[in-house]
């Protein structure tokens, strides 16, 4: 599970840095952004305590990218 996790945490901070130099995102560290990002998949994987669902996951997501574009204006 560790290698799948990196390689998709490695395709966000691509993505995270593509999104940066289109101007759809401030400046920001993508590493910082995935492990926001990835945290709480992971634990949910891990800790099995509920189902990580794409709603769950879209929400996440959603409160990181408010936190970073709040934090650049």
């Amino acid at each position: 599970m560790t290698v799948i996790f990196q390689q998709r945490t490695d395709l966000v901070a691509r993505r995270v840095d593509s999104a940066v130099v289109r101007g759809e995102l401030p400046r920001v560290d993508s590493y910082l952004v995935t492990q926001k990002l990835s945290g709480p998949a992971y634990s949910y994987a891990d800790q099995g305590l509920r189902p990580f669902t794409r709603t769950e996951a879209e929400r996440i997501t959603d409160i990181v990218l408010a936190g970073i574009r709040h934090t650049a204006s």
